[in-house]
């Protein structure tokens, strides 16, 4: 059964909403039950996402309902200011970034990932991706790391550039109406059919945040997972603006078979109208012959606001 996603506009009305009252939740729930965080969710049954607002709450495990003291347990629903507000509860498993220490795409030297998108500035065109997967073999974000990048007709690794700009932050002051992780950054384009791609790509529209809770999401995987060859990947926006005791990010997804895996950290995820939405980045820890399901990433418009660029399809 294909599941009934919100249009932006209810999604951004119910994500007001739920901003709206969330802190006074918070306050309410904080301390009860081991709860370790939360996010502008919705409600997810049996493992089906549905499309029902709410704000979910993050605990370590999940304990049967007699077995938890009735002040101690998360209430389904909340009155707060007239409105009834709903609730859910999800385990949060340990995450882990989505590189790999070798494969194809682009790699430094230590880790590789997938190139997010082209973009533009006022200095020039440069490529864009995670920037765990452009540290380098010293592992430093400050210091310059040859890019290079798999050319699908030689079957062979080429130069492509070295790093102009490598950001990271786990959160902070909001920027674009979030807290989330910021994990990229940009390389110059040395080689010239690269250079020319990007001269010739059509540019990209980016996707408001507050319109993506409740939206189904597209990407192209470049790795194999459970056997399958890279390609098409989807994945339901099931939470927005997640926190918790020790982490922020902007997009909590649920990728649909077979998930995502390392190789695929800076994988853009565009939404049914072509906008860049999301910039992959980590997945929950699974076996090696399984994808992650659970899955964060970066608000694609918060990154291009940060770094000052434009964003061009690769």
């Amino acid at each position: 059964m294909t599941m009934k996603h919100l249009g932006p506009e209810q999604a951004r009305s119910a994500t007001l909403l739920l901003r709206t009252y969330r802190s006074e939740a918070d306050d309410r729930v904080g301390s009860r039950c081991d709860v370790v965080g939360s996010m502008i969710g919705m409600k997810i049954r049996s493992d089906q996402v549905l499309p029902r607002p709410c704000l979910t709450y993050f605990v370590r495990e999940k304990a049967p309902m007699e077995d938890i003291a009735p002040r101690q347990r998360i209430p389904a629903r909340m009155r707060l200011g007239g409105q009834m507000i709903p609730t859910d509860v999800l385990v949060w498993p340990r995450m882990e970034l989505h590189s790999l220490a070798q494969g194809r795409f682009i790699r430094d030297g230590f880790t590789q990932g997938t190139l997010t998108a082209f973009a533009r500035s006022p200095y020039g065109l440069w490529g864009l991706s995670c920037g765990h997967c452009m540290l380098g073999p010293d592992q430093k974000p400050y210091t310059s790391t040859d890019v290079m990048m798999h050319d699908a007709n030689l079957r062979q690794f080429i130069s492509a550039g070295t790093t102009a700009q490598t950001l990271f932050s786990a959160g902070g002051p909001q920027i674009g109406g979030t807290r989330g992780y910021l994990d990229c950054g940009i390389f110059s384009l040395h080689e010239d059919s690269l250079r020319k791609r990007a001269e010739e790509a059509p540019e990209l529209r980016t996707a408001d945040l507050q319109s993506l809770a409740y939206q189904q999401l597209t990407g192209v995987s470049v790795m194999a997972v459970e056997g399958q060859v890279g390609g098409p990947r989807l994945a339901t926006v099931i939470g927005i603006d997640k926190y918790g005791i020790d982490d922020f990010c902007d997009v909590v997804l649920r990728a649909e078979s077979p998930g995502m895996t390392h190789g695929d950290s800076g994988m853009l995820w565009l939404t049914q109208d072509g906008l860049a939405a999301a910039i992959h980045c980590r997945g929950e820890v699974v076996n090696k012959k399984s994808g992650s399901r659970l899955i964060t990433a970066m608000s694609a418009q918060r990154a291009a606001e940060v770094l000052g660029v434009t964003l061009r399809m690769a």
